[in-house]
């Protein structure tokens, strides 16, 4: 009789799995559904939010400030030497401005009754943000612009036009003393001496011409030729702007002529002249020297050397240039523009000016040199005063100086050495060390102070005041001109050094006749001339006295 109720059916253990793995199955695919409905929310959601995002201003600004900048480059209005070094000083204002304009567009959107949407910058503004910054922070280790000065903005592509072609030729015209000789030439080099002896200007010509054939080298080369206009008060020579061809002027002229240059693409060379010299020299180096009269200089190339040399006659330079050199001037030098390399000047018997947006100094004499380079280090010596400098982020030293100092620094250590007697110094420094050297035997009154420092002297005299901030006050030698220095994070040393005295300026070179000599004329023969019959001076006589 069977059981009841009946036993359970015996387990199915491979059932059993497999409906386990099809829940499992199952399980899978409601999970994967699940991410995939998320990661489709969480797209649309970064969708709107992208929508709703507006792009930052950054961007926009951006390129209009390099768009500017490059356009007033283009038309003359600002030089790239000068903004490189304006920008590899304030490079960080680009990111300080960036970030105001973020934050003004994040307080405007916050205030918004819409929903808040963040300001972006795209990657392409991100990358071109880097690259200024980067460029900037790279500009304070190359030093000054100059280096980048319209070498890739000006370049001469006149190679790209074809074979070089060499024509030579020569002109000559007269020119009288009253005429001043007028150089235009835009593409070449102009060399002029005062070497004519028969009164006559002579030019050799030098014709460089780039074109694939014959006939075009030609035809460029006449065009090349320079126009003649001779007028009562001039002599012109101008030379059209020719492309793909220049011309140098090797240019000889009776001494005494004035001569008036403007160059464009070109070096000038102007020597042995006893009369006046103007130059304007857009892109390329100047030389003068050996010169009886004023020199002025124009120059607009940042990247141009300009030297003058035994010129007895007033000196004056305006405009962007390199390195300057000068040795040997009668009549003052006055620099003024910016330069961005190294300055140079030797022996000027006058007032030396010297003026960038940098820099002011001024001087009466210089007997010995001046050195000035486009970083941080000013040097003189023998100077003759009055002396006034004002600058800043240079070290300065002034040794040998008689007369008046007035010196005004900043982030930068000032070196003073001062002949007898003392006239007045005047030194006023922020975070930099102050030392004066006067002889030692000197008379004069002290007044020093300095903030974070210590002061220190030879003459004796005690310090006063707290130590954050000594002073030092007091009469040597029965006192004379005052001496007054003061600095902020830096010493003040006051010592005794040997100076001897500046000599006496040289007299001034005599001055050159240019007028001609009238040729004496010989006697005829047989006909000797008489000689002349001395001037008889009668005595004087007396008065005949009345008759009665």
């Amino acid at each position: 009789m069977s059981s009841y109720p009946p036993p359970p059916p015996p387990f199915d253990r491979g059932a059993a799995r497999a409906q386990q793995r099809a829940w499992k199955a199952q399980q899978r695919v409601i999970l994967q559904q699940q991410r995939a409905q998320q990661r489709w929310q969480r797209s649309q959601m970064k969708a709107q939010m992208r929508m709703q995002r507006r792009r930052s201003l950054v961007g926009p600004l951006m390129l209009i400030a390099i768009g500017v900048v490059v356009l007033m480059t283009r038309f003359g209005s600002l030089h790239w030497g000068q903004f490189f070094e304006w920008y590899s000083r304030w490079w960080p204002a680009v990111m300080i401005l960036a970030g105001l304009v973020l934050v003004a567009e994040w307080s405007l959107g916050h205030n918004r009754e819409q929903p808040y949407s963040t300001p972006r910058l795209g990657g392409g503004m991100v990358v071109l943000l880097i690259l200024l910054v980067s460029f900037g922070a790279s500009l304070r280790w190359v030093g000054p612009g100059r280096e980048w000065s319209e070498r890739f903005m000006g370049s001469d592509w006149d190679h790209m036009m074809g074979q070089s072609h060499d024509f030579d030729d020569t002109l000559t015209q007269s020119i009288t003393p009253q005429q001043t000789l007028v150089i235009r030439n835009p593409r070449g080099n102009v060399t002029v001496t005062g070497s004519s002896e028969d009164g006559q200007v002579h030019l050799a010509l030098h014709k460089q011409v780039y074109a694939w054939r014959d006939s075009d080298a030609e035809s460029r080369a006449q065009d090349l030729q320079p126009g003649v206009t001779n007028t009562p008060g001039q002599l012109l020579l101008a030379q059209n702007d020719v492309e793909g061809g220049t011309l140098d002027m090797t240019v000889e002229v009776p001494h005494g002529t004035p001569v008036t240059i403007d160059a464009g693409r070109g070096d000038v060379s102007i020597q042995e002249l006893h009369s006046a010299v103007e130059i304007t020299a857009s892109r390329g180096a100047v030389d003068v020297s050996a010169i009886t009269g004023p020199v002025s200089i124009h120059t607009s190339y940042d990247d141009a050397s300009i030297s003058g040399h035994s010129i007895s006659g007033p000196v004056t330079l305006q405009g962007h240039a390199g390195d300057l050199t000068f040795s040997d001037i009668t009549g003052g030098l006055s620099l003024d523009g910016d330069f961005f390399g190294r300055t140079h000047v030797e022996r000027v018997n006058g007032i030396v000016r010297f003026e960038t947006s940098r820099t002011k100094f001024q001087m009466a004499r210089l007997d010995g040199d001046l050195d000035l380079d486009g970083g941080s280090d000013l040097s003189a010596s023998e100077i003759l005063g009055p002396v006034t400098l004002s600058t800043r982020n240079r070290n300065i030293t002034l040794d040998r100086v008689d007369g008046r100092i007035t010196v005004k620094n900043r982030n930068g250590s000032v070196n003073v050495t001062n002949t007898t007697p003392i006239a007045g110094i005047e030194i006023t420094n922020e975070k930099g060390s102050i030392d004066i050297g006067v002889p030692q035997h000197a008379s004069f009154n002290l007044k020093a102070s300095t903030r974070r420092g210590d002061i220190e002297n030879d003459f004796g005299l005690a310090n006063s005041g707290p130590d954050s901030q000594p002073t030092l006050s007091g009469t040597v030698a029965g006192g004379g001109g005052l001496i007054s220095v003061s600095t902020t994070d830096g010493d003040i040393t006051l010592r005794k050094a040997t100076v001897a005295p500046l000599p006496p300026a040289p007299p001034a070179a005599p001055k050159l006749t240019t007028e001609p000599i009238a040729p004496v004329q010989p006697a005829l023969p047989g006909k000797p001339k008489a000689p002349k019959a001395p001037t008889l001076h009668k005595p004087p006589t007396a008065p005949i006295p009345a008759q009665p």
